[in-house]
């Protein structure tokens, strides 16, 4: 891959602050031998700045080297992964600057960093080329660990939904709102709504809309999509205008994920359009309605999402929003399941873990085989009710879930339904919720008797295989690994006694 203008400057700036430091040099010795200023030199090092031809040749002068050298891209052999890693384009495609880091600072740490650090990067460059991992998954998993680390809660976009509520009138009495959302889009923000638009489009029928920008943007919709997902789509056109996200993608983000600067747009554009479907006040009164009753409904549940007019991902990511902050509950996850029907493959497509398990150990491992399970059982059920057609909404199912070797506990809420309108496709949306004192003094239908219970062992995994395959390892393993941990604890207990 060819060096970007940007990267050349960062390489020239390298090589000069190595041959620098190789002749024990300090800026301002070296500002003194080359007569350029110490500040411009400081700006070439950090990848800022270019010198003109007759200051690259002061330079070499100055540190006893060619103007070829200094001017060709290829870095010594201690410096060769970072050659790597900036010839890769990485250091722009990577959202640096959301963490307050300057490219040049990086390379500068890697830079007086020892060979086996080096050795280090040149490896992540290898692990990514042959597992195929590309720069969105790296993406996304920043754009992860920022929700983490927030507990999925982002008072900044509520407050924008407030004062958008509250500029707009929006009425909360009715269930569908979406004739005043497009009446925003198209008397406030100038949209030309075509409900039809990607009709005469074939290649696009997977997509559920697609934006034309321009001063009068264009809004084309897929006309099989739910009213549901028709609202959504208006609430988070809105998002990127009243909070001015100017990079930003037109369509799905699983289509366009160009930059980190789009995905995080439409991140807060989806949160946004949550928060002024799904009320804030409103919401959390209703999950605490919920939470007091003395048994599980799941119908009730799915009620509610109709209530509100909100398909299951937008409710139940709603919940990890609201749940933390009113609740003071951060021990919980997330997590989504595609179903492709024609090939009848599973896939976890989303993936979200509260900040608040990350702190206790061992409780990744714990709840791992059940995401799969609790996922794909409920996607296998969805399948039979269509091969029946007798689906008819929306089914919700509950777990809970107790693991034998650290007694900790889980209660598991799925919701699953056809993805509208992408055709053989259908995903399961679960929260799962470490039960502890605090979820057990909020949540009244804990102890209802009619909600399935298993407790994990060695035998449970092995019956629940077909369903846990993707967070197992084999069974010989996993049964070696087992008879290791009780050599370990019984060491443990003989050295205790003594």
């Amino acid at each position: 891959m060819a060096f970007t203008e940007h990267n050349i400057r960062l390489v020239f700036g390298l090589k000069l602050r190595q041959l620098r430091i190789d002749k024990g040099y300090s800026l301002s010795q070296l500002s003194e031998k080359s007569g350029i200023s110490v500040s411009y030199l400081n700006e070439i090092e950090k990848g800022k700045k270019y010198p003109k031809t007759e200051k690259i040749i002061a330079l070499g002068e100055a540190l006893g080297c060619s103007y070829d050298y200094l001017i060709s891209l290829q870095l010594n052999k201690k410096l060769a992964p970072i050659s790597e890693l900036v010839r890769s384009n990485m250091l722009d495609e990577l959202p640096l600057d959301f963490f307050g880091i300057e490219p040049s600072d990086l390379l500068e740490l890697l830079s007086v960093a020892p060979t086996k650090l080096s050795a280090f990067v040149n490896s992540i460059i290898q692990i990514g080329r042959n597992y195929d991992i590309r720069v969105e998954h790296f993406f996304y998993s920043v754009l992860r660990s920022y929700q983490e680390m927030h507990d999925n809660y982002f008072e900044e976009i509520e407050k924008y939904a407030k004062s958008f509520i509250s500029d707009n009138s929006i009425n909360f009495k009715g269930i569908d709102r979406t004739e005043e959302f497009a009446r925003v889009l198209t008397e406030t923000y100038g949209y030309n709504i075509d409900y039809e638009g990607l009709a005469v489009m074939p290649e696009l029928k997977s997509l559920r809309y697609l934006v034309i920008p321009g001063k009068k943007p264009k809004l084309l919709l897929n006309k099989e999509i739910s009213q549901t997902q028709l609202l959504f789509i208006l609430g988070r056109e809105i998002g990127y205008n009243y909070m001015q996200l100017n990079d930003r993608s037109y369509t799905s983000s699983w289509v366009e994920a160009k930059t980190f600067d789009h995905i995080l747009s439409n991140f807060k554009a989806y949160y946004f359009s949550s928060a002024i479907i799904l009320h804030e006040r409103k919401f959390v009164k209703g999950l605490v309605e919920f939470s007091t009753n003395q048994k599980f409904n799941p119908e009730r549940l799915i009620d509610l999402m109709e209530d509100y007019n909100s398909g299951a991902e937008m409710f139940m990511l709603r919940i990890t929003n609201l749940i933390p902050r009113y609740f003071r509950f951060t021990e919980m996850f997330f997590f989504r399941y595609n179903h492709d029907l024609a090939n009848n493959q599973f896939t976890l497509t989303k993936d979200l873990l509260s900040s608040g398990l990350h702190k206790q150990p061992g409780t990744i491992s714990d709840f791992q085989p059940c995401k799969r399970w609790s996922g794909i059982t409920i996607l296998k059920e969805l399948a039979i009710l269509q091969e029946k057609n007798e689906y008819e909404r929306p089914i919700c199912r509950i777990n809970r879930v107790k693991y034998t070797q650290s007694s900790r506990e889980y209660l598991i809420i799925s919701v699953a339904q056809p993805m509208h309108p992408t055709e053989n496709m259908n995903c399961s949306i679960s929260v799962g919720f470490q039960i502890n004192e605090v979820f057990i003094s909020r949540t009244k239908f804990l102890n209802d008797p009619k909600i399935p219970y298993s407790e994990v062992d060695f035998d449970w995994l092995m019956r629940n295989s077909d369903n846990c395959e993707d967070d197992l390892e084999k069974p010989s393993v996993m049964l070696q690994k087992m008879q290791v941990e009780k050599l370990r604890q019984a060491v443990h207990d003989q050295l205790q006694a003594t």
